[in-house]
């Protein structure tokens, strides 16, 4: 995926948080901006499928030190179940959590609940 302006700001902040966290060191704030005087780093032969839309970020990270738990993914999803009226569609990694498989089975014994569907592997290596 790529994004560019408020999104890609956004996602560059969390990514030099991470960084620095992680590593100790802090990286310059507009990368791109130091290697290149061209002010759109949107890449050549890249078509754009969506302009003007909102694009939420959703982090998961595990506390640490002192760092807290953030679970805005898990919230997401577990908001997007509850909220559901005729359907939901669901990849693989999703119904690993035991959090969202209990919300998905209380939805599945609602009388009028949505249609579900889960899209998996036959087979899964972990």
């Amino acid at each position: 995926m790529c994004v560019e302006g408020e999104a890609a700001q956004a996602l560059g902040e969390l990514f030099r948080r991470r960084w620095r966290r992680a590593t100790g060191a802090a990286l310059p704030e507009n990368l791109a901006q130091t290697h290149n005087s061209d002010p759109s780093p949107w890449p050549d032969g890249v078509a754009s499928q969506f302009t003007g839309v909102t694009v939420g970020i959703a982090r998961t990270e595990p506390a640490w030190r002192r760092y807290p738990e953030v679970r805005e993914s898990e919230a997401l999803h577990l908001a997007s179940i509850a909220a559901a009226k005729r359907y939901i569609y669901l990849e693989n990694q999703y119904v690993a959590s035991p959090v969202v498989g209990e919300a998905l089975a209380a939805r599945l014994e609602e009388a009028d609940g949505p249609e579900v569907v889960i899209v998996s592997t036959e087979h899964s290596p972990s």
